[in-house]
């Protein structure tokens, strides 16, 4: 188990059991979009302490929620009206 002093690679965060759905792929893609968790980047290598990794999902979290609460509700058109014309039949 990782204490909060630790410091973490990429392919060891998704080895702690409550960041499982952060694997080094995510991790990667986050970091393209300038969107990872907080880190440290040292010798070309990043590295994360837990604790904030855990901070930046509760804000993630927290933000999706918020989300959530101000989304308009999805529109009832039929999908083979978005976009998709139906095909004319071949007699």
């Amino acid at each position: 188990m990782s204490s909060q002093n630790e410091w973490l690679r990429i392919d060891e965060v998704a080895t702690v059991p409550r960041f499982k759905m952060l694997p080094a792929s995510t991790l990667r893609y986050l970091l393209q979009k300038g969107d990872a968790p907080p880190g440290v980047k040292i010798g070309g290598k990043w590295f994360w302490r837990p604790g904030d990794i855990d901070t930046w999902l509760e804000g993630r979290m927290a933000t999706s929620v918020q989300d959530r609460h101000h989304q308009r509700p999805a529109a009832k058109t039929p999908m083979h009206r978005v976009g998709c014309p139906r095909k004319k039949e071949v007699r």
